[in-house]
């Protein structure tokens, strides 16, 4: 969260950003067709499946997410996308600019959790910190 926060931190408010990732991750879920999975990989990496990762255990931890671009909010000196896969979606904050709706892509990333506490409950959210994008197929 302290990149996060040292990131966007003198532009925008994260308390006002990440709410707004959550609220349209909840208002723009739907299902993916399953040959989304058909990336072809080849680097013997252990790609995640998003609705097995578990923020809680595997924060901090370096995973590989791949899928189709979902969503896109733009951010002053960052891009915030989302990565939809068969089985769920997840946030990435990244620094490249070059990410567009549709695109199919493999990233490799940080694991990380923003805790949003309402009325003694957690809304908070899972996201991947960008380190490097392995594969990008453009959208057609």
């Amino acid at each position: 969260m302290q990149f996060l926060r040292q990131a966007i931190a003198p532009q925008l408010k994260p308390l006002y950003v990440l709410p707004s990732l959550l609220l349209t991750s909840l208002l723009g879920c739907s299902s993916v067709p399953s040959a989304l999975n058909s990336m072809n990989v080849g680097f013997g990496v252990d790609v995640s499946q998003i609705a097995d990762i578990e923020p809680t255990r595997d924060q901090d931890k370096t995973i590989y997410v791949q899928g189709r671009v979902a969503a896109l909010v733009p951010l002053v000196d960052w891009l915030a996308y989302q990565v939809e896969d068969a089985s769920g979606t997840i946030w990435v904050l990244t620094n490249q600019r070059n990410i567009q709706l549709e695109d199919r892509v493999l990233i490799e990333g940080k694991l990380r959790y923003h805790s949003i506490p309402v009325a003694e409950q957690d809304f908070g959210e899972a996201y991947v910190e960008e380190h490097r994008q392995i594969e990008r197929i453009p959208a057609k």
